[in-house]
């Protein structure tokens, strides 16, 4: 077959694009020791490791105007565009996608902690990605768009005002804080198509849509902030396109009271809360053994409710599954949540990852 002038032209062309396409790709190592400044040092021309610390490099992409996400085998991250109308930028997306991955591979979302650290926690499951052919995607907030109350608190309130009594820190790094919880001042509340939630299952569906994947549901992770997120979201306004829920090692969880104002409980939240559909999901409180009250890694809020449930967050997560079973019993509900302890292990969002993935994949 013979080959037009215009066609080789054409081919030639496009060749030319693909690889300035190619060379064009940069990666970056993310902030540690040696670089407190993100994306402004170290340069890479090739993904891999970082030459000074060994952390995996993230790809350094340029924001555009367009919603088009590009996925390739591998590590990297993309912008994801919300169309919630209080936020004013792009959500960075860490991801990775194993080789094996299929068009009837699931989607894992996982929720970095409060140091919003998502290729992090991306890095926690490349090599189980692997073994279980799973797309990894790894939302980052940054703090100083999200504070504690909007990130903890799915942003569900514009603004929190409460008062901190007193505050502990260790190096220059909070451990502990202290609010009474009598002085919380809530604004009102965003409808939920602001939530952080919102951004989750549109995340989601356009992932769905670019690689035409045939499952209808996708699972959650989310350790310490992120599990805060999580059961927030499971007690809230939890989502039909989710199929498993894990929150592990949170710090503090709302009650169900409506007597007491939110985040302790439910009061302050305009919006019905439909706690026959939240109680009905696939959520597992998952906690460390070791992640007690003699923990010192991560930040413990403090307040007069939160600590008569305990001082750590195992004694807490016992405390609040206990009362979650003494609620369903008195309404008569059925429950789907769990309660799970992993021996042997703290505040450590590594080896909770591993613990997971056992309970979401029986792997």
């Amino acid at each position: 077959m013979k080959i037009s002038v215009i066609s080789l032209i054409q081919t030639l062309i496009l060749s030319t694009l693909l690889h300035a396409s190619e060379k064009k790709r940069t990666f970056v190592c993310p902030p540690c020791y040696h670089d407190y400044e993100t994306y402004k040092e170290l340069i890479f021309h090739k993904d891999g490791q970082c030459d000074v610390c060994g952390m995996n490099l993230i790809e350094l992409n340029s924001i555009t105007s367009n919603m088009k996400i590009d996925i390739h085998v591998g590590s990297g991250n993309f912008h994801f565009y919300s169309d919630r109308s209080s936020i004013n930028q792009p959500i960075d997306v860490y991801y990775y996608r194993p080789e094996s991955m299929t068009k009837d591979s699931t989607v894992l979302m996982v929720l970095p902690g409060a140091s919003r650290n998502a290729w992090d926690y991306r890095d926690d499951w490349i090599q189980l990605a692997d073994r279980l052919e799973v797309l990894i995607l790894a939302p980052a907030y940054t703090e100083n768009q999200y504070g504690f109350e909007q990130y903890h608190l799915l942003n569900t309130f514009p603004k929190i005002k409460y008062e901190i009594s007193n505050q502990y820190s260790v190096d220059g790094v909070l451990k502990k804080l202290y609010i009474d919880e009598k002085l919380i001042d809530l604004a009102k509340p965003y409808a939920k198509g602001e939530w952080l939630t919102h951004d989750f299952d549109q995340l989601f569906k356009q992932v769905k849509l670019h690689f035409n994947l045939s499952k209808q549901q996708y699972d959650v992770f989310g350790h310490s902030a992120g599990a805060q997120i999580i059961h927030r979201w499971v007690t809230l306004n939890p989502s039909m396109h989710v199929r498993h829920y894990i929150a592990a090692n949170a710090g503090f969880y709302t009650g169900f009271s409506e007597e007491k104002l939110f985040p302790i409980g439910l009061k302050g939240l305009v919006e019905p809360w439909w706690h026959r559909n939240s109680l009905k999901q696939s959520l597992i409180l998952l906690v460390g053994e070791l992640d007690n009250k003699e923990e010192t890694r991560g930040t413990m809020l403090h307040s007069k409710t939160l600590d008569s449930m305990g001082l750590g967050r195992l004694e807490r997560a016992r405390s609040h599954i206990r009362q979650v079973k003494e609620y369903a019993t008195d309404k008569n509900i059925q429950l789907n949540w769990q309660f799970k302890q992993v021996k042997g292990v703290g505040h450590n969002h590594r080896q909770m990852a591993a613990a997971a993935a056992k309970l979401l994949y029986k792997k």
